[in-house]
């Protein structure tokens, strides 16, 4: 499968599975049209956040992002997970249980390409290896598999950050 028809199987509601350096990555639709019970009963999935490919898609998910939120990323090389609050469109099985979003800013070339083509929020799981993938899944049948030798970037534990309302940041992983 090439990027191209990833996004495809994205944009209908698929899922596809990027082998990484250190396991394996589960990309889907975050809205509400996308990835209905996908997850099986009684699976909780703790590294997973929206990806964001642009500041124009940063925007199709907050209204508002604070000014530090930017500085962050900057000083990171957007090597960080930020938790803000208030996301738009997101489908609420993928919230924390404050209502916060964990988002992502991508540095990876090709999943950015990806993710533009898919033009709409996607959210990512991270296993440590491709065969979790069909142990916390409800189907295999979407579940198609990248070729892509994609590093690390983006995928391994970083450092979450969260932004509440009025700015205040909390550490939440170091």
């Amino acid at each position: 499968m090439n990027i191209q028809e990833g996004a495809e199987v994205i944009r209908s509601g698929g899922l596809v599975a990027v082998q990484i350096k250190s396991g394996a990555a589960v990309i889907g639709l975050a809205t509400t049209d996308g990835l209905t019970n996908v997850l099986q009963e009684g699976k909780s999935i703790r590294d997973r956040y929206v990806l964001i490919d642009s500041e124009r898609r940063a925007f199709q998910v907050f209204d508002d992002i604070p000014e530090i939120a930017w500085d962050l990323l900057d000083q990171t090389g957007n090597q960080l997970i930020l938790e803000l609050s208030n996301p738009k469109g997101i489908d609420v099985k993928w919230l924390e249980l404050d209502g916060a979003l964990r988002i992502k800013f991508l540095n990876n070339l090709e999943i950015k390409k990806m993710l533009n083509q898919v033009n709409k929020p996607v959210i990512c799981f991270r296993f440590n290896h491709i065969d979790d993938v069909s142990a916390h899944l409800n189907t295999e049948e979407y579940v198609l598999n990248l070729q892509a030798d994609l590093p690390d970037e983006g995928m391994q534990m970083l450092p979450i950050i969260k932004l509440d309302e009025s700015a205040n940041i909390q550490i939440l992983r170091s």
